[in-house]
């Protein structure tokens, strides 16, 4: 249910999902508590889960609020890809962007800041030692001499 609404944009019923739970008595409503309960980084049979839905469809205000309730965007889904490699913009052949997608891009990279200063240091790295066409400049390697073995 809580991957349906983030797909559809439904924030009023993500925050139902999320919140009704803590609200009743855990010791009179333990069955409803249990019915009510959704775990935010549930997963689906492709491996998706709720930020990755955000992120792919491009509804950052839901994002913000699943990353405000712990969600977490490093999950891989089964085609290893995470929140963060979804929020690349949607190029055509010619490198030109067709979605944008930098809003997304923010809100992650925000949420990264404040959360994880050490991994968003080394992305902000590698983003910087990328070239023009988008790829990672690979390291130099240096020559070395074969030594001839005698036999």
């Amino acid at each position: 249910m809580l991957l349906l609404s983030v797909w559809k944009n439904n924030l009023e019923m993500v925050e139902m999902l999320l919140t009704t739970f803590e609200k009743l008595d855990p010791e009179f409503e333990k069955l409803e508590r249990k019915v009510f309960f959704s775990s935010i980084n549930a997963r689906d049979a492709k491996g998706w889960n709720a930020c990755a839905v955000a992120t792919f469809h491009g509804h950052k205000h839901v994002l913000e609020y699943l990353l405000s309730k712990d969600g977490d965007p490093y999950i891989k889904n089964s085609y290893n890809k995470n929140s963060f490699d979804l929020a690349k913009d949607d190029l055509d052949a010619a490198r030109a962007v067709l979605v944008d997608k930098s809003e997304i891009r923010n809100v992650l990279i925000n949420w990264e800041k404040e959360k994880n200063p050490r991994v968003a240091g080394l992305r902000q790295e590698r983003k910087d030692s990328m070239d023009k066409t988008g790829e990672v400049q690979k390291p130099k390697k240096k020559k070395t001499k074969k030594k001839k073995t005698k036999k």
